[in-house]
């Protein structure tokens, strides 16, 4: 026998057969407060709407083969909200005059025996619970007369049982309106039942039953995505064993990487583009047999070895055919945190037939992102869509990586070099990494432009730090200057373009600090020797740092910027 039985379940399902639940007498009243009461609320109504379907947690209960008893470890304040909820529907039922609906939901939250009068409540709380909530839930009335008398009888915890019943009964009132009261709320009642989701974790030893209620809540921490998953494909596995091992040695095998996350990008380049939201519900709906999640475990293991290597390239270099390009552009796709290309990466790895043709995947995936989300910032939806859903899903159909196809596809997002041009010469990088990046690049260009080769080793240092020209806080000289312009320059609308940014060594960075334009070309700038920071004294058209000097620099690095990351 194993240890414990985990599987998924619906509330209609925890909410029928021949079985209650008992909260034991050592557990903590109900203690649900008004913030956890309506966020229950709101997140039912957005997800059974949007999603379809929302994930309360796991529950842990003991329970004894063959018994009808579940001894709840963990769950005790969900599944009281729950009854309760469906306490309220059945009494707006019974104050509208519909019994079979009422009577309908009054079975669910009662134990369904052999027998017709076999109807006892579903579930026991703890002691000082038990008695009020019974009441509560278990006794029919018109909710505003059930409301005022319990008022004068809930103390304590009870008050917070009351609370629930007061707020549900509210928010539901907003809802159901006119003629059609009945058929509203049976379909709100519908799709609670359908759309409330736990995993129930069975053990028949109580001392297991707690080692896992303690793992699950360390530190407060909650079942991710990943681990519905594994909890969902265990539960399906024709062999318990194998399936185990493979999961855990993927997953092992990725380190500190985030599992949910990899899960989702291997669903994308494999099997389709859903929203990260609906990630669990699309693999339970497609994992239907034992056959599946072998190939499921299977494929995963194979595509972790592609999405480590994605995310350490330089660590990873022999996965990458120890070419330096290829490692460049990886490690760029990591400084603009672009993670939409990924399923494509991991599927074109597969897919390419040679380096080269593999190489030009991953120059396009860069030129695309940083065109598209990086300068031109369009929304991330878009972007997954196209890539994990349009090209991805052609790939999967022609089972070949067709560049031509990729190309065209990923044209119809990104910008032509004009309106690419355009918009990088009043762009603002706010982020210092990535700003650094792209300005080393810039200057990498004009370098080799210049025929005078590689950077020297004193450019190329890591440490090379982010100068504002016009200071983030700039002294008096730089305050009375701006404001004398016409139109004044407004720090916050400039500090952060790309046209008054540069590179210095940290000394030389300290040494410019905030100081006046002047001071900063002839003390710091001058002595330079990166490029495009050394221009800034060379080029006598910056012989003062107003608007047009920035927008004359960053026209020039729009230029450049156009042909390094062409498209």
């Amino acid at each position: 026998m194993p240890l414990f039985t985990s599987l998924p379940k619906s509330a209609n399902e925890l909410f029928q057969g021949d079985f209650i639940y008992k909260v034991p007498k050592n557990q903590r009243e109900y203690s649900w407060t008004s913030d956890q009461i309506n966020q229950f609320w709101v997140d039912i109504v957005e997800y059974t709407k949007n999603i379809g379907e929302y994930f309360i947690g796991p529950m842990v209960f003991v329970h004894k083969e063959k018994e009808d008893l579940y001894t709840i470890v963990d769950g005790q304040q969900r599944l009281a909200t729950i009854a309760i909820l469906i306490a309220v529907i059945r009494d707006i039922f019974h104050e509208i005059g519909d019994d079979g609906l009422k009577t309908r939901c009054d079975q669910k939250i009662r134990k369904q025996g052999l027998r017709p009068s076999d109807d006892t409540p579903r579930i026991e709380l703890s002691q000082r619970n038990d008695q009020f909530f019974k009441k509560l839930v278990y006794g029919i009335d018109k909710p505003i007369v059930k409301i005022k008398d319990f008022r004068k009888i809930a103390i304590g915890g009870n008050k917070k049982l009351l609370l629930a019943y007061e707020t549900f009964h509210y928010e539901i009132t907003k809802i159901i309106k006119g003629k059609k009261k009945n058929q509203e709320l049976i379909i709100f009642l519908d799709n609670i039942l359908k759309s409330l989701n736990v995993i129930n974790i069975s053990v028949e030893d109580e001392e297991i039953a707690f080692q896992i209620f303690e793992t699950l809540n360390e530190r407060g921490a909650r079942l991710t995505a990943a681990d519905l998953v594994k909890n969902f494909v265990l539960a399906r596995s024709g062999n318990l064993d194998t399936t185990y091992d493979s999961w855990e040695n993927t997953f092992r095998f990725l380190g500190d990487a985030n599992p949910s996350d990899f899960l989702r990008y291997y669903w994308w380049a494999r099997k389709g583009y859903c929203e990260k939201k609906k990630l669990y519900h699309e693999i339970r709906n497609t994992i239907k047999t034992a056959s599946d999640v072998e190939q499921m475990t299977n494929q995963l293991s194979v595509d972790s070895i592609t999405y480590k290597a994605l995310l350490n390239p330089k660590v990873r270099r022999n996965f990458w055919f120890n070419d330096d390009q290829i490692v460049d552009y990886l490690e760029e796709l990591l400084i603009l945190r672009a993670d939409a290309p990924i399923p494509l990466l991991i599927l074109g790895m597969e897919m390419a037939n040679n380096k080269s043709e593999f190489k030009e995947l991953v120059r396009l995936c860069t030129s695309f992102f940083f065109r598209t989300k990086t300068i031109e910032d369009e929304h991330a939806g878009p972007i997954n869509e196209l890539i994990s859903k349009t090209i991805c899903e052609k790939i999967r159909n022609k089972n070949k990586l067709d560049l031509n196809m990729i190309k065209k596809q990923l044209g119809k997002l990104c910008p032509s070099n004009g309106e690419f041009e355009t918009k990088f010469s009043s762009a603002v990088i706010g982020d210092s990494r990535i700003a650094t990046h792209v300005l080393r690049k810039i200057n990498d260009y004009k370098r080799n432009q210049n025929s005078k080769g590689p950077t020297s080793e004193l450019e190329v240092k890591k440490n090379v730090e982010l100068e504002h020209i016009l200071p983030q806080e700039p002294d008096t000289e730089w305050k009375k200057f701006m404001k004398k312009q016409n139109p004044p320059i407004i720090k916050d609308e400039i500090v952060d373009r790309i046209g008054n940014l540069t590179l210095l060594l940290p000394p030389y960075n300290k040494q410019a600090s905030n100081h006046f334009f002047d001071k900063k070309v002839s003390q710091v700038y001058s002595i330079s020797e990166i490029d495009i920071t050394k221009d800034l004294s060379n080029n006598t058209e910056y012989h003062q740092w107003d608007i047009s000097s920035i927008n004359k620099r960053q026209n020039e690095f729009a230029k450049i910027a156009s042909k390094i990351w062409a498209f």
